[in-house]
């Protein structure tokens, strides 16, 4: 059977990694594994808009449902297409495990299923990582409030407080007294932010140490044995661990390559990946990496691209060629160009009024890509208080210091001019 004929399958595809789907595309036919198939519809309608994307035609070429989140259920979804599947890769965070586990019940090459829950789990992620000899923030696990207390007091009164199940910094807290742990913990537990997802949420949460300093990730993918790291990138957050920006590639000495390498295959062999991407989250304090987390998968928002453009390989070109059992042999290059991904928000809620110096920053030279998702007039909220971002920027320079001057001078001087909503009615009243 010619690939033309058989299926990438793709679980769960959410946000960038619906990009998934345009690659497999070019020599397979691509299959969605959905619990939703109309939301998934939607899903990628709304990506293809996006100007980064700007796709007029869906990639999806089956929508295949199934009735339960779990192994049997996937199974008994795809028996119609036996012999017809290529391989397998998960399309968000949360659905590692289960993907990791379809394709092995399918008969490939992919990570064992005693350790697939350590890809995505940040309970058993830890515990593996502990018990593997990574080095990784202390940490404990709280099954109710007090527990919960007595871990953030052996911490010294600072510590994290983290969602078990869920990534891309929801429900992340630090907590640095006793009403922001109770907050933290009440938040995450009794599931205030109103996360629906189609399985039941943990009622744990994982109490660590603060690790403080530069927060690295490091991308690459193992074949076979053999682990290959190809990108360094550093990700920039606001006090509320909110994602405001990424460098690509991150300005690394030959010190801090030389440690981020190392840890990263250590977390890599511990917690058994196998013929999979990664993408692993890094804090150096004092020049010492910590293993926050790990993610077997490629990195989301736009990082596939822009390290496509800086190396000339495809993170998820590597992912599809590992699924179907293809070995892979690339290895890093040097930078063809480097690149800041920014996030515009505002440290205010109120309503827009405007959004000074984009005129400017495009004239400067080196402006990629801007998203807006608002206009004057538009209620938005502060960062500190939801995390809201409302747009995009992306920026290119020939130099690592090129494009960090770049983004300061966007952050210096790209202003969000916001009226308290109180000053607006009395604006609206006053001219009536």
């Amino acid at each position: 059977m010619s690939t033309s004929e058989q299926y990438i399958v793709v679980v769960e595809p959410h946000f960038a990694l619906l990009r998934y789907l345009q690659i497999a595309q070019r020599r397979y036919r691509t299959l969605v594994l959905t619990h939703n198939p109309e939301a998934m519809k939607e899903a990628e309608r709304m990506y293809n808009q996006d100007p980064w994307v700007a796709r007029d035609r869906s990639a999806i070429d089956m929508l295949v449902p199934y009735q339960s989140v779990d192994v049997a259920s996937m199974v008994r979804a795809l028996r119609p297409l036996d012999g017809q599947v290529a391989g397998v890769v998960a399309g968000d965070d949360a659905f590692v495990p289960l993907a990791e586990q379809l394709g092995y019940a399918l008969g490939f090459d992919v990570a064992r299923p005693t350790d697939a829950d350590c890809h995505h789990l940040k309970t058993a992620m830890k515990r593996r990582l502990a018990e593997r000899g990574v080095r990784t923030p202390a940490f404990g696990i709280a099954h109710d409030y007090p527990s919960a207390r007595q871990i953030w007091q052996r911490f010294g009164g600072d510590s994290m407080v983290k969602m078990v199940d869920l990534s891309g910094s929801v429900n992340i807290f630090r907590s640095r007294s006793e009403r922001e742990l109770h907050d933290a913990w009440d938040t995450i537990v009794h599931n205030r932010r109103a996360i629906d997802v189609p399985f039941a949420l943990a009622t744990e949460v994982i109490v660590e140490e603060w690790v403080s300093g530069r927060e690295l990730t490091v991308e690459g993918y193992i074949d076979g044995d053999r682990i290959e790291i190809l990108n360094y990138s550093e990700k920039l957050t606001e006090e509320n661990f909110s994602v405001v920006g990424h460098y690509i590639p991150a300005a690394v000495t030959a010190v801090e390559d030389a440690a981020l390498s190392e840890i990263a295959r250590q977390c890599v062999r511990a917690l058994g990946l196998r013929n999979s991407v990664f993408h692993v989250e890094v804090h150096v304090r004092d020049g010492v990496p910590y293993v926050i987390e790990c993610a077997a998968r490629p990195p989301g928002l736009y990082a596939v691209d822009l390290i496509e453009k800086c190396y000339g390989h495809d993170l998820m070109e590597i992912s599809i060629d590992l699924a179907v059992g293809q070995s892979v042999n690339v290895r890093r290059r040097e930078p063809r160009g480097y690149f800041a991904v920014l996030a515009l928000y505002s440290q205010e809620t109120g309503i827009l009024s405007a959004i000074e110096g984009l005129d400017e920053l495009k004239e400067r030279g080196g402006l990629m890509h801007v998203t807006l998702e608002v206009k004057p007039g538009d209620k938005i909220q502060a960062i500190y208080a939801s995390g809201e971002k409302f747009g995009l920027v992306i920026l290119r320079d020939d130099s690592a210091d090129g494009v960090r001057q770049k983004a300061k001078w966007l952050r210096d001087n790209v202003r969000v001019i916001v009226a308290p909503p109180e000053r607006q009615a009395l604006r609206r009243v006053a001219t009536q």
